[in-house]
């Protein structure tokens, strides 16, 4: 049951869902465990391993402001 003290859980169901994941060649030390971790995590989700989509670009993982 839902009170104004704890907002709702979400419902983290990833069954259904296709992801894309972008990953950069460059730091592969560090991209790529962010890339296994990521998988792991969505398939403890429930997202099937045929519905994850990785894509390899060159350059670096952090995202400009």
């Amino acid at each position: 049951m839902w009170t104004h003290t704890q907002p709702p859980a979400p419902d983290l169901q990833g069954t259904g869902l296709c992801i894309g994941i972008a990953v950069a060649r460059y730091h592969w030390h560090i991209t790529g465990a962010m890339l296994q971790l990521a998988q792991q995590k969505l398939i403890h989700l429930g997202v099937a391993p045929e519905d994850i989509h990785v894509n390899f670009t060159p350059g670096a993982y952090e995202l400009a402001s």
